[in-house]
Formats: structure tokens, C-alpha cells, sequence
């Protein structure tokens, strides 16, 4: 759909519709520049021409042209109205007309190149009396996205044209201004970057950006630095700066930054560097610059025989493992393995194939052939001077799955002994886990005492502290387990999760020393310091002696009442909670830098830039002491993109930041534990005799409430049931014509779900944390996993003891969402809402 409005002169001015179409000059075929001031309005030396007051031919006719297009472009939903053009046409118009325009419009809609919203109700904006709506802020919005657009379409001096004012006018996207000027600098020079008389503008642009607190434009400054330092023939400094800008997160791309370092190599004369840069970047970047990467690797190869077989190598050698480790193993990979072993003659490499085919033996379980070629990869390891850790512990899983564990205890020990590094943590706590499981704590204490005092401060020191206290609680020794404890308390940082489970397992040992009184007060000082987390709700639950999540009677009619949330989309919701009043609540922040940041993911998301908005907010949110009042306004604005999972993500870092004696708002917590699909859900769980809190807890764990989403493994729907699966529950519940697109369905698939959850509760007792974790590893491994542990083990002890970190991760998060959903909504099955204290016992 076109509307097209003709002007004195030859030149047909056009509104596009979706998609963006062609419009060519009649009799010569060439496409027409949309409302853009032709190239020489920009007067070189003298600044930037005034905005013109008039546009050839009758401004209104083009005035009246936009407006039907508005109106005529509003049914088509998540499309921008901002169009290549209409941003320009907006700024062309002048000071008079501009306004008129914008309010007709309306405000920015997101582009269709942004991830498409989860919820399908339109998209909600601040009401017209709010202050974001005002036709001034929406006139800069539109200027910024026409530069953007016009930048994209290579068209560079209209771009500059309109971003140069924004310096002053927008201050909000300043570095994003300057970024894109400095993108200008560089489209001038092409693919090699600009002039040497331009380069100093360029590093201009590029401290410019360095100099905003709290940028996430760190990586482009270093681009537009290397670049510009390049065109100067400093090699040296230009491959510094874009080693930066290749590892940050906000950057033009990995592929055209390796061009750009393997141009510094050639410049720094290392040939043998710039080939593997150009090799590289030939697999990741554009066509454009993958063209020229390979033209300039074949350049430079003749006289580099040995290093581009090694580089060759090493991709093909990167690209088969990625494959192994992360898609099943097929026939046809393993004849891809074998191809390489007869071409390749370099030594490291073929090892590497020779382990990557040992491991795809291991995943097809084909033991025979596996053992000896890890033998031989070893071997030629040792011989050449130490093993990799790659090779031991295939190795070792092939020795434990043959039952030999002798071998597997001495190979690990030669590894340690042999000085390993940083690989040895994994060999040292699997020696000190076999020795735990053979009932030698003081063994396992000596291995778990070798990695904290090898590596203090890591994740591993503080990994294997905790070990080193649950192999004591394993030995039912709680004097030696107590003294770990409060060492560890010393050790942790005050308020995290760390500090929560080791004073809930204090609180446990207190109780196994027969002082019920200091147990109590622990658990009741962990239930308020740590609530919505998983320590926090069984510290809760273990004081009230339990709570009945489960009840074998008739169900009970379900409340009347919807509670904070009624089942508004996520979008809307968060819209709600922004709007107005932003930025009161941005103004109530101490830290400047978090409201700049907040301030701009806003002007981000109200253009429709949602990727940038969102690394915005991470930056904001960074800290792990972020105020609680950032990681509100970040909830509230994630759910305002339509993402639930990390609105809800951030909601939870509120509760958790929150002070234990603060009230948590309803509206904080609807952001927390949201209740989307709420009858079908309490219908479908009272007719299991399941409490309705229970199956949103899954649900939020499992699809945080997004109905048609699949997981890797295949998993559909609100609950995540496997194909498989889904046919199994049919056939118990005397369903036909199972098709694998119903789970797509909310009430089928939280039909099969419940029915599934309620027999896994059966299967093992009524116990919650098993029927969990059976739901996630499925029930033959709970099963095993409650055969091989301790007769009668306390449920919190059966999750510490998972041996899958994903199911236990898994469990403990529903069990947080289970308590958060109760303190939230209330139980159904009890028909009354459970209380929230409002006082605390102090530690004694």
C-alpha cells in the first residue's frame, strides 16, 4: 500500500507502508531520496544548514499524505510507523508543523526486527496526559530513529544532519548520538576506516563515550579507537583496542573486529596472527567482510604453509567438538572424525580427534572401542609432557562405569600429583566425593582442605568448603560439622545465599545437640533475612512443623477474590506500574549513575530499540548491591518489553534485596510470582487434589507462563511435557488422538501436568521434593538416587544430596516460587491466606 502525493517537479514523494517497497524517479529508474535535504544543503566548514521552513511543492499535500498514512498503517500491529523517511519528512517540516504530525501519529511503535512480544493484547503506552507523550520528546525520538534509519541505508549525510543537534537536545542518548557519528566517520572511509585527517575526530568521539559514568558502549569506543588508530599506522595500540571491543558485549560484531585485528597484525608485521584472524573471520562475519577476510588470507598464505594447516585445523577441530558435547551423536559424525584422522598429520590435532572420538564413543556407549583410544590419547599426552584434563576425565568416567575403582582413584591421584593447575579441581573433588561415599570423611576433609588452601577465594575454594560440611552431616557428626559451619560463616559474604544455607544447616545441628530454642531462633532469623529464597521458605515451613501443600480430600471451591494479579498481560501490567510517576521513582535513587541508565533503557524501549534497552538495564543492575529501588523500576520495565522471564527475574533480586522488616508492595510481588492462566489452573489442580500454588510454582520454573515455548530437549508447553510423556498420560487418563501440537493448549497441557505431578506424589509418599525432582530427572533417577542414600533422609537432606546440579537448582527454585505463591495468593485447599509475621525472635 502506497500513498503518494505529487509535487511540482518530477519526484513522487511516498509514505511506505510494511513492508519498506521502492519508489524510482519517473524516466530515469533511480530510487528517490524520501524527504531527505539533498547532499550539498550541508555547507562544509560553515556548520549544518537551519532546518528548512519549506519542502518543494505543497507542504500540504504532504502534510495531509502523513496523516492518512497514519491512520491508514494503524491496523497493522508491532509495525513502526517510523518508516524509512518519515523520521526526516517530521524534522524537515519545521517548528509549526512538526508537532501536528507527531501527535497525529501517535507514539513509537517497535520495529518488527525487535523480538516479538510474548503477549498478544496490543501494545499499551503511557496515557496522553503523561509527560513521556509530549509532542517535544516525541519529535526528538523521531529525529534520532531517521538518523538511525538513514545511517543503515547508507544515506551518511543526512544522518550527521540530523544527529548533530540531538548532542544538545537529546542528552538522554548521548553516547549513542556520538556512536553513530562516529559510524559516520568511519562509512566515509569504507571497509578500511577513515582518512588519517578524520582519524582525531574519531578518538575524539571515542573518549567522548569512555567519558559517561556507566556506559555499556564500551565496546564500540574501543572499535571507533581501533579503527581510527589504525588509519594512523599505530598497530600496536589499534590491536589493544580492539582486543577490547572483540570481547565486550556491545559491539558491531566478532566477525568484523577480527578483520580489523588481522589488519593489525599484517600492519604490525605478524603475518601468522592476521592469518588466523582473517580465517576466523571469515566463518562469522558478513558476506561483505567474509569476502574480503578470505581474499586477504589468500594474500598473505603463500610462504604460511604449516600455519594455515594449523588454523584450519583448529576450526574444524573447534566445530567437531562443539558438535559432541552439544547434539547427539550420529554415525555420520563419527565418520566425520575418522575422515579427519586419515588428512590430519599435525600432532596436537589429531590427539584432540582422537579424544573428541572417544567421547562420542562414550555417549553412544560403546565401551570396547572407547578404552583404547583414550589410552592412546593419554599415552601420547604423558609422553609429550603432562595430560590434558580433557583426556583424565573421560578416562576416569570410562573406569567408573567399568566398576574399576582402584584404577579410577589412582589415575586421579597421579593427575594431582603431577602439579595439574587449575585443571586439578575437578580431580580433587571427585577423589574427596569417592572417599566421602566410602564413609573416610577425614580423607575427603584432607582432599576438600587441598583445594582451599590451592585455589582461596574461587568458586572452587568455596565449593569444596561446602562439601567438606555436608560430608560431616552425611557422617551424622555434628560437632565436626558445626565447626565447618561457623568457619564457613566467617568465610562468606554477609547476605548471600551462602550465608542462608549455612545458618539453615547450623540451625539443623543445633537441633541434632538437643537445643531447640537456638534452632528456632536461626531458622526464624533466616526466614526474615532471606526470604524468597529456598533457605528462607523451609526456614518458614520448619518452624511451622511443615505445611500441608498436599491434602488427600475433596477439594474446596477456590476464593472468590483475583488478588494483585487478575490476569492482565505482562506488558500491561508493567506499563501500569511505570506510568506516570517514572520519574519520581528514577528521582528517589541516590546513585547517579543507575538513573542515567534507567532513564535511557526507557527512551530506548519507548523507540522500540529493545536489544539496546536491555543491556542498558543490565549495566544498571550489574552490581550485586544494586538499591532495591533500581531492581524495581528494572522489573517493571522488563515486563513493559513483554518479557516475563526476566522481569520476574529482577523481581526476585527485589525480595531478595529487601530489608527482612520491610513490607513487600502486592504490585512487587505480582511482578514475582504472576498468576497468568489462573482458573484453568486452579480447576485443573483442585481435580488432582494439587494446591493451585504448587503447579504455578512449576509453571513459573518451568515456562514462566509462555504457552507455546519448547525446550532443547523437546519439552512443550505451560509444563514442559515431552511428547512421550504427554502420549504415556493420555493412555492412563483414556484420551484419544494424542497429536504433540495440543501441549501447545494451556488446559490440555495442564490436564496432562497435573496428572503427571499428582502421580509422581504417589510414587514417592506424598514427598514434595522427590515428586520435584522426578518431574525434572524423571522418577527411575529419583528412584536410584533415594536406593543408594540413607534410610529415612529428611527431605532438605535428599535435595542437598541431588547429584544432578540442574535438579537440584530446579527443586529448590520451586520450592521458593511454592512459598512465594502461598504468602502471595493463600492456599485453596486450606481456604485461608497464610499470614505474613510482622516481628522477628532475635538470634541468641
Amino acid at each position: 500500500m502506497w500513498i503518494t502525493s505529487r509535487a511540482a517537479g518530477s519526484r513522487c514523494r511516498q509514505i511506505p507502508a510494511f513492508p519498506p517497497s521502492r519508489c524510482r524517479e519517473r524516466g530515469t529508474g533511480q530510487p528517490v531520496s524520501n524527504l531527505f535535504p539533498p547532499a550539498n544543503a550541508l555547507s562544509p566548514g560553515a556548520g549544518h544548514a537551519p532546518l528548512p521552513r519549506r519542502l518543494p511543492g505543497n507542504v500540504g499535500t504532504i502534510v495531509l499524505g502523513f496523516v492518512l498514512g497514519h491512520f491508514l498503517l494503524a491496523g497493522a500491529p508491532r509495525v513502526r510507523a517510523a518508516a524509512p523517511g518519515f523520521a526526516d519528512g517530521v524534522a524537515s517540516l519545521g517548528d509549526v508543523a512538526r508537532p501536528a504530525i507527531v501527535v497525529a501519529r501517535g507514539p513509537v511503535r517497535p520495529s518488527v526486527s525487535i523480538e516479538r512480544l510474548e503477549d498478544p493484547r496490543p501494545w499499551a503506552f503511557p496515557p496522553p496526559g503523561d509527560p513521556e507523550r509530549s509532542a517535544e520528546k516525541e519529535a526528538l525520538r523521531e529525529q534520532f530513529l531517521g538518523a538511525r534509519e538513514a545511517l543503515d541505508h547508507g544515506k551518511l549525510d543526512q544522518a550527521e544532519w540530523l544527529l548533530t543537534p540531538l548532542l544538545e537536545t537529546y542528552p538522554a542518548l548521548r553516547p549513542y548520538v556520538l556512536r553513530d557519528l562516529g559510524r559516520i566517520l568511519l562509512g566515509r572511509g569504507g571497509l578500511h576506516g577513515p582518512a588519517a585527517v578524520a582519524a582525531p575526530a574519531v578518538l575524539d568521539l571515542a573518549d567522548r563515550m569512555d567519558a559517561e559514568p556507566g556506559s555499556v558502549q564500551a565496546g564500540w569506543s574501543a572499535y571507533l579507537r581501533g579503527r581510527a588508530l589504525l588509519s594512523l599506522g599505530r598497530a600496536e595500540e589499534a590491536e589493544a583496542a580492539l582486543s577490547v571491543a572483540w570481547s565486550a558485549r556491545f559491539s558491531p560484531g566478532p566477525g568484523e573486529v577480527l578483520y580489523h585485528l588481522g589488519r593489525a597484525c599484517e600492519l604490525a608485521g605478524r603475518p601468522d596472527d592476521a592469518y588466523r584472524y582473517y580465517r576466523l573471520s571469515a566463518e562469522s562475519a558478513p558476506e561483505v567482510i567474509a569476502r574480503r577476510a578470505t581474499a586477504s588470507a589468500d594474500r598473505i598464505a603463500p610462504g604460511l604453509t604449516s600455519q594455515e594447516k594449523a588454523v584450519d585445523w583448529e576450526v574444524t577441530c573447534e566445530d567437531l567438538s562443539r558438535r559432541v558435547s552439544r547434539r547427539r551423536v550420529q554415525e555420520s559424525l563419527l565418520e566425520e572424525l575418522d575422515a579427519g584422522l586419515e588428512a590430519c598429520d599435525i600432532p596436537w590435532c589429531r590427539r584432540t580427534l582422537l579424544r573428541l572420538k572417544g567421547k562420542a564413543l562414550l555417549k553412544l556407549d560403546r565401551m570396547e572401542e572407547a578404552e583404547p583410544l583414550l589410552e592412546a590419547v593419554l599415552k601420547e599426552e604423558v609422553a609429550a609432557g603432562r595430560p590434558a584434563w580433557e583426556t583424565v576425565a573421560l578416562w576416569q568416567k570410562t573406569l567408573a562405569r567399568k566398576g574399576k575403582r582402584e584404577a579410577r582413584r589412582a589415575l586421579l591421584e597421579r593427575f594431582v600429583a603431577a602439579g595439574p593447575g587449575p585443571d586439578g579441581v575437578r580431580a580433587y573433588l571427585i577423589l574427596a566425593a569417592m572417599s566421602a561415599n566410602d564413609g573416610d570423611s577425614r580423607r575427603a576433609e584432607g582432599y576438600y582442605r587441598g583445594v582451599m588452601a590451592r585455589f582461596p577465594g574461587t568458586e572452587a575454594a568455596r565449593d569444596a568448603h561446602w562439601r567438606l560440611v555436608w560430608a560431616h552431616v552425611r557422617q551424622n557428626d555434628p560437632i565436626r560439622a558445626r565447626r565447618v559451619l561457623l568457619e564457613r560463616l566467617r568465610a562468606v559474604e554477609v547476605g548471600s545465599e551462602e550465608e542462608a544455607q549455612a545458618r539453615y544447616w547450623l540451625a539443623r545441628t543445633l537441633e541434632a545437640f538437643q537445643q531447640p530454642e537456638r534452632a528456632a531462633a536461626v531458622l526464624d532469623d533466616v526466614r526474615y533475612r532471606f526470604r524468597g529464597t529456598y533457605y528462607g521458605v523451609m526456614a518458614a515451613w520448619r518452624l511451622d512443623e511443615g505445611f500441608p501443600v498436599v491434602r488427600k480430600r475433596a477439594p474446596v471451591p477456590p476464593p472468590r477474590q483475583d488478588g494483585p494479579y487478575p490476569g492482565d498481560s505482562p506488558a500491561e501490567l508493567g506499563i501500569d506500574l511505570l506510568f506516570p510517576g517514572f520519574a519520581d521513582r528514577v528521582g528517589e535513587i541516590d546513585a547517579a549513575g543507575p538513573r542515567v541508565l534507567l532513564e535511557r533503557a526507557k527512551e530506548l524501549w519507548l523507540m522500540g530499540l529493545q536489544t539496546e534497552a536491555r543491556l542498558e538495564l543490565l549495566e544498571a543492575t550489574r552490581q550485586a548491591d544494586a538499591p532495591a529501588q533500581v531492581l524495581w523500576i528494572a522489573a517493571a520495565l522488563r515486563f513493559a518489553m513483554g518479557s516475563m522471564y526476566y522481569g520476574n527475574w529482577y523481581a526476585h533480586r527485589y525480595v531478595r534485596t529487601v530489608d527482612g522488616d520491610a513490607e513487600i508492595p502486592d504490585t512487587l510481588l505480582a511482578l514475582a510470582y504472576p498468576f497468568p492462566y489462573r482458573q484453568a489452573i486452579v480447576k485443573r489442580s483442585l481435580e488432582r487434589g494439587l494446591e493451585p500454588a504448587l503447579v504455578a510454582a512449576v509453571i513459573l520454573q518451568e515456562s514462566t507462563f509462555r504457552p507455546v515455548i519448547r525446550s532443547p530437549a523437546g519439552a512443550r508447553g505451560l509444563m514442559q511435557i515431552m511428547p512421550y510423556t504427554g502420549r504415556e498420560i493420555c493412555g492412563w487418563l483414556k484420551i484419544r488422538h494424542f497429536r504433540t501440537r495440543f501441549l501447545d493448549e494451556p488446559d490440555f497441557n495442564l490436564r496432562l501436568g497435573t496428572a503427571y505431578l499428582r502421580a509422581m506424589l504417589e510414587r514417592f509418599d506424598d514427598s514434595l521434593v522427590r515428586a520435584l525432582a522426578s518431574y525434572n530427572a524423571g522418577p527411575e533417577a529419583v528412584a536410584r538416587w533415594t536406593k543408594r542414600q540413607r534410610r529415612g533422609l529428611d527431605d532438605d537432606m535428599f535435595v542437598e544430596e541431588i547429584p544432578y546440579r540442574e535438579t537440584r537448582d530446579y527443586v529448590r527454585k520451586v520450592v521458593r516460587n511454592l512459598g512465594g505463591y502461598l504468602a502471595t495468593y493463600g492456599s485453596y485447599l486450606s481456604g485461608e491466606r497464610k499470614a505474613r509475621p510482622s516481628s522477628r525472635t532475635a538470634m541468641r
